[in-house]
């Protein structure tokens, strides 16, 4: 099986792919994440909502916490993500699902996206 030659080699070229991306950010000053301050407190009311109708409305359909993680991680990160979280918290049957939710929103998103540009412009 190449599954343990692939974990020997894919963690160890992660970290290189992460130290890589965050030494190429640099170092950023503190007055410049003050600018940033209303888009951190947008982001928060979003993720603030995203969560709390996530919650309400998943009670009411009776899914479990899994599912709603999951569905919430498609929503947010995209399929990649999802199914990363489907598979690492022993959720394999949402693997699969996870993927296709996180690109059907994908593609929907964009088409809307696209539509509301030409509509604005």
């Amino acid at each position: 099986s190449l599954y343990p030659a692939g974990e020997d080699l894919g963690w160890p070229l992660l970290y290189l792919y992460f130290a890589s991306a965050g030494f190429t950010a640099g170092a950023v000053k503190g007055s410049s994440l003050l600018a940033f301050g209303p888009l951190v407190a947008f982001s928060t009311a979003l993720y603030a909502f995203h969560l709390a109708f996530l919650l309400s409305v998943g009670r009411l359909l009776g899914l479990s916490r899994g599912e709603l993680t999951v569905a919430s991680s498609a929503n947010i990160g995209g399929p990649a993500t999802a199914s990363s979280l489907a598979t690492a918290k022993g959720l394999h049957h949402l693997s699969r699902p996870a993927l296709l939710v996180g690109t059907v929103g994908n593609a929907l998103g964009s088409l809307m996206g696209l539509m509301l540009c030409r509509i604005l412009s």
